[in-house]
C-alpha cells in the first residue's frame, strides 16, 4: 500500500484520495505492486474500508470506531511526509487525510499526524538526520521554525494518550525524545494499552 500511495502522489502530482483508493483496490484484487504478485496479510480495517469504497465510491471510507484504530494507515504513511517534506503543515494535514481513507478513528488519524511531523523533522535535521536516529535530544535544536510550530500544534491533540499499537515501528522509538513536553511514561502506555493482534491493521 505504501508503494501505491507513493505512485499516486507522483503520478497525480499531489494528494488524490480517490486515485489512492483505486490503487489500493487494485492491490487487493490484483496484487498490484505486491512483492509476490498477490494481496496478502490485509487487515480487517483496511479490508472493510476498501469494500466500502467499492460499494460507495467514497474515498474517505475509514471507520471512525475507536476499536478500529489499528496501525495500517501508519505503516504506509512515509510517502506523504517525504513528498511534502518542504511544507511541514501540508505534510501533517495530508497525513491525516491519508489515514482517513481506511482508518478514520481519531487515534489513528492523530498518530499519522504525529509520525509525519517526526519524519519531516528528521529530514530537516543536520548531519544526515543522525541526531534524530540516535534519539539525541539536541536534535530538536536543528528543527526549522515552521517544524517547531507545527509540532507544538500537534501536541495540543494529546497524542500521548491516544496512539494505536505502533510498538513494532523501530523508527518511531528513536524519535520519542525529540520534542520537550512529551507525556511521561508515554511509550509504555502506548505499547500496553492496545491488543497488537493481526486484525488491528
Amino acid at each position: 500500500m505504501a508503494l501505491c500511495l507513493a505512485e499516486s502522489l507522483i503520478e497525480a502530482k499531489g494528494f488524490d484520495p480517490l486515485d489512492q483508493m483505486q490503487r489500493y483496490c487494485r492491490w487487493k484484487n490484483e496484487g498490484y505492486l505486491s512483492s509476490n504478485g498477490q494481496c496478502f496479510d490485509i487487515g480487517a480495517t483496511v479490508g472493510d474500508a476498501l469494500r466500502r469504497f467499492e460499494l460507495t465510491g467514497d474515498p474517505v471510507s475509514g471507520s471512525v470506531d475507536p476499536y478500529s484504530a489499528g496501525n495500517g494507515s501508519l505503516m504506509r504513511l512515509a510517502p506523504v511526509p517525504l513528498f511534502y517534506a518542504r511544507n511541514p503543515r501540508a505534510a501533517i494535514e495530508y497525513a491525516a487525510e491519508s489515514s482517513r481513507t481506511t482508518h478514520g478513528a481519531q487515534e489513528a488519524v492523530d498518530a499519522c499526524r504525529y509520525f509525519a511531523a517526526l519524519i519531516v523533522g528528521a529530514l530537516q535535521v543536520h548531519s544526515q538526520c543522525s541526531p534524530c536516529l540516535r534519539g539525541d535530544k539536541s536534535a530538536e535544536n536543528h528543527f526549522t521554525t515552521e517544524t517547531r510550530r507545527t509540532l507544538r500544534t500537534q501536541w495540543d491533540v494529546k497524542l500521548g494518550h491516544h496512539l494505536p499499537d505502533v510498538c513494532h515501528c523501530e523508527s518511531f522509538t528513536g524519535c520519542l525524545h525529540l520534542y520537550p513536553g512529551s507525556p511521561r511514561g508515554y511509550w509504555p502506555h502506548a505499547t500496553a494499552s492496545r491488543d497488537a493482534g493481526p486484525d488491528r491493521q
